[in-house]
């Protein structure tokens, strides 16, 4: 179990936990809002934040915007989420990020 402090974390580990809770399809409840700074890095593309909404929507989740506990990504294709992969969540992220695809995973209600 990771400590406090965030020294063991590795984007290789969240991408890990990430992928974990897809193949076993269970929903993802959003801590942050979906505001432009919680998303976009203008020098990574993305932010952590947004590489997960982005890997949600490549992998058969659909977003759920006014559930009760706030919006919510639901697996909508488990072929989709079962089949996802490393390789397959980094060409994502390589053509969003050269795409600018991740501006839409941007709430523009709330930016």
């Amino acid at each position: 179990m990771l400590g406090v402090d965030d020294s063991d974390w590795e984007l290789s580990l969240n991408d890990s936990w990430l992928m974990g809770g897809i193949h076993a399809r269970h929903d993802f409840y959003l801590a942050s809002p979906r505001t432009k700074d919680n998303i976009l890095d203008s020098t990574y593309g993305a932010t952590v934040t947004g590489r997960e909404l982005l890997g949600l929507t490549t992998f058969g989740y659909t977003l759920h915007p006014n559930t009760r506990l706030g919006e919510v990504y639901v697996c909508t294709d488990r072929a989709r989420a079962l089949a996802a992969t490393f390789v397959a969540y980094q060409k994502a992220f390589d053509a969003a990020r050269a795409g600018g695809g991740f501006s839409k995973l941007v709430n523009t209600n709330t930016s």
